[in-house]
């Protein structure tokens, strides 16, 4: 069985070898101390969303809640594999790659994480790197083009 998978000690480490930007309040604020004790070993796919869809759409066209919900382990495994932004799986241009992970008692949310780079209108101390952010699941259209990553193929 692996070891517990530790948010605070990989997304919230600014010495881990994955280059982190400051992540939002939100995102701080929903997932800060959580603990995964168990998680697959699954890749996870990529879909890149074709039309403006909700939350409920794409699960609906992805396969299901099961199929959408990842776990924050699994997340941070593909930022591993490109620690500084280089190309791969995730838009490492400012594109959002959304996934649906579970956070303690407020369930199942949205968390984006997409690469960040400070422009000039940008707060003096944000740092390039991977951001993340969360939303409650809802109604609101996402707009094509971000990419969704599944367990399942579309």
């Amino acid at each position: 069985m692996p070891s517990p998978f530790r948010v605070d000690d990989t997304f919230f480490n600014r010495r881990s070898h994955v280059r982190m930007a400051r992540h939002t309040f939100e995102f701080n604020h929903f997932f800060r101390g959580v603990v995964e004790q168990d998680f697959p070993e699954d890749l996870l796919v990529p879909f890149d969303l074709p039309e403006k869809a909700s939350d409920y759409e794409i699960f609906t066209h992805l396969g299901g809640e099961k199929a959408t919900r990842v776990t924050l382990a699994e997340i941070w495994r593909q930022m591993e594999c490109q620690p500084n932004g280089e190309p791969g799986a995730l838009f490492n241009d400012g594109r959002v790659n959304k996934f649906y992970a579970l956070s303690g008692s407020s369930g199942l949310r949205s968390v984006n994480i997409k690469w960040f780079v400070p422009g000039l209108l940008s707060n003096a101390y944000a740092v390039e790197g991977w951001r993340a952010d969360t939303y409650a699941l809802g109604n609101f259209k996402w707009d094509p083009g971000l990419r969704v990553f599944s367990r399942k193929k579309s």
